[in-house]
């Protein structure tokens, strides 16, 4: 036995992280305290797959107080994020034995284990731990008071919903009162009336109530969500447009259905209609949605023409489809009259959608749909090999994508297409396929202006200064690049200034999907992908070519692309000691594990100093607490400190 457990810690030791993953697997079910200490070293590892495994086997250890106790000490250790986040999934894993130990734990001077504990009791959902949220959300610290009220809303119940409505009317916390708003809104709880009238006159809890009304509705809901149409602040109109969608889609009696059809005939107007086309021009998947249903919902021209302009976006094409042919079928003349006045360019797009609509409408079994458990059992993958996470919302676009592979393969159910996914030799494409009809490829150039002029005037000048000092390689990466707009741009922005002289500078630019790397490197785009682009840039660099432009050679050559996951444990070489990673609307679409793992990453690969340029809708809250925040003229930005004074910490 002890000859075998001293091969398994000389295995722990190996630079190979596969090798020290099987190692870990040789423990399962036994006992003692060096099969222990070997656990708990493993639950630290640097390969998130190791430690992965680590908690696995440590959930079936024989004497489970004692796995317990050592994973209740690793929520103490400060130093190595890694291993708290092991102990947390495993403590989660092992489920309602565990509560009783979580509980006498929190009483602890200990902040940070207090939110751990109150997060693992929300995961394992065991009303045994309510006394104790109800006494947390009074807690000196505002985080652990945050993380008891989420741990409730898991738990749920008449208790829990009875303090949450509490919160909401009498706490002097604004971000507790928002929290515990949020919550009754996911768990379709009805607010009081009259507490919906006075919540709404509170300008900062406006966009929460609006995302409650969208998931409880009533007729009253209605009226205040058109009205939050042609509300000042952006994220309020966001918020209407996404609850009145979701209330056409699931009207079952039409009456609500209607109300928003009369609402939207009578509100809007040119200011409304420009402020909703800037939402489809962004890159939130469910509004833009959001957006297209309700413009087809109206006879309104003007609504139209920014539905018709959608129709040019890639990664729009089946919502648009489906949009087109509601307006189709609900003003077939007067369809047919506006789409002949459309570019030709947009005419043959908009039949082409609807052409495949068509196709779609008579696949398969018409009644065939995507089961709960068929949803969670695609998702789960995707998740795990792609870090990609799909809410139940998102349920209809998986669907859709799915049916329209199923046909393009030739098969019957979507059982077939399951068993092909689990295939052990064509599986893993399959998935790959499928993961990049799900991915958003939304991108265009000069996207975000203030970030993209906080990193030409601010950032470039630091970095320049660097190489100069230290003979340095410059090395900016885009991540997530897609069909190449975004490290396009970069090299346009470099290649206009006149102080980089001899230096040494590689842009990279990657992505999981071959076909759009392809594209990237053909550098052949379409109007779609110059919505926001000065002319200067357009005259200077593109030549056209029928109804698109080919990027000038010089431009092209300035940038590499390569293809690879980034969830992959293999990276290639080049990406080390990175001045800058531009990763810009790519977290959002990710899992909270996997954004963990992949900001992790982030840090390792740039060098000192180095900046992490994220998509303005994403930050690092929750994520890490080890990048500094730079406050520039034009944008805020992560930087990874100069010297390393800061241990990497993952919350």
């Amino acid at each position: 036995m002890m000859a075998e457990i001293h091969k398994i810690a000389d295995q722990l030791r190996h630079p190979e992280e596969e090798v020290r993953r099987r190692a870990i697997e040789q423990l399962t079910r036994q006992r003692g305290g060096e099969v222990l200490d070997l656990l708990n070293q493993a639950l630290g590892d640097t390969s998130w797959r190791v430690r992965k495994t680590a908690s696995e086997v440590i959930t079936k250890y024989p004497d489970r107080k004692t796995a317990i106790s050592l994973l209740l000490n690793c929520l103490y250790d400060s130093e190595n994020a890694g291993r708290r986040t092991s102990a947390i999934e495993a403590l989660i894993q092992i489920g309602s034995e565990a509560v009783e130990d979580l509980i006498r734990a929190f009483d602890t001077p200990e902040v940070d284990v207090r939110k751990f504990i109150l997060d693992i009791l929300g995961d394992i959902a065991d009303p045994k731990a309510l006394p104790l949220l109800l006494k947390a959300v009074e807690d000196e610290d505002e985080n652990v008071r945050l993380a008891a009220v989420e741990a409730m809303g898991k738990i749920n119940g008449e208790q829990a919903v009875k303090k949450l409505l509490e919160l909401v009317e009498k706490s002097q916390d604004l971000t507790l009162r928002f929290s515990a708003l949020h919550i009754l809104g996911k768990l379709g709880v009805a607010l009081p009336e009259e507490l919906v009238d006075r919540l709404v006159k509170e300008r900062l809890f406006r966009r929460a109530v609006f995302e409650v009304l969208g998931q409880v509705p009533s007729r009253k809901g209605v009226e205040y969500l058109l009205s939050g149409l042609s509300d000042s602040a952006k994220s309020v109109r966001q918020s209407a447009i996404r609850s009145l969608a979701k209330i056409y889609q699931t009207d079952q009696e039409g009456f609500l259905r209607e109300r928003i059809e009369q609402g939207l005939e009578r509100i809007l107007n040119n200011q409304v209609l420009e402020q909703m086309g800037e939402f489809l021009q962004g890159n939130h998947y469910s509004t833009r949605k959001a957006v297209l249903l309700l413009l087809s919902c109206v006879s309104n021209p003007r609504a139209w023409e920014y539905l018709f302009q959608a129709s040019l976006d890639d990664s729009l094409s089946v919502e648009v489809g489906e949009s087109l042919e509601r307006l189709k079928e609900r003003y077939p003349e007067q369809f047919r009259r506006f789409l002949a006045r459309q570019s030709e360019e947009i005419r043959q797009t908009v039949k082409a959608l609807l052409q495949e609509e068509e196709q779609l409408a008579g696949e398969l079994i018409p009644s065939q749909s995507l089961s709960d458990e068929e949803f969670n059992q695609i998702r789960t993958r995707l998740s795990a090999s792609y870090g990609l996470y799909f809410d139940d919302e998102m349920k209809y676009l998986v669907e859709r994508r799915v049916k329209a592979r199923i046909k393009q393969l030739g098969l019957r159910r979507i059982s077939d297409y399951l068993t092909r996914l689990e295939d052990t030799l064509s599986g893993g494409e399959e998935l790959n396929i499928l993961a990049n009809l799900l991915a958003t490829n939304e991108t265009y150039f000069f996207r975000e202006e203030f970030q993209l002029r906080a990193f030409q005037e601010e950032i470039m000048p630091e970095l320049i200064a660097y190489a100069r000092k230290n003979n340095h390689l410059l090395k900016i990466w885009s991540a997530g690049c897609s069909s190449g707009e975004e490290p396009y741009t970069i090299a346009m922005l470099l290649k206009e200034r006149n102080d980089l002289n001899d230096l040494r500078i590689e842009i990279y630019g990657t992505d999981m999907s071959k076909k759009m790397i392809e594209k990237a490197r053909r550098g052949v785009y379409s109007s779609s992908s110059f919505r926001v682009i000065n002319p200067y840039y357009l005259e200077k660099y593109f030549l056209p070519q029928g109804d698109k432009f080919q990027l000038s050679e010089e431009i092209k050559k300035m940038v590499k692309f390569d293809c690879f996951n980034l969830l992959s444990f293999n990276y290639p070489g080049y990406l080390k000691e990175l001045d800058v990673i531009f990763c810009r609307n790519v977290l959002i679409y990710f899992s909270l594990e996997a954004k963990r793992i992949l900001v992790e990453k982030f840090y390792q690969l740039l060098r000192p100093g180095g900046f992490l340029l994220l998509g303005h809708s994403e930050s690092l809250m929750n994520l890490s607490t080890a990048f500094q925040i730079r406050h520039f003229k034009n944008d805020l930005v992560y930087q990874k400190p100069e010297a390393e004074e800061r241990k990497w910490r993952r919350i």
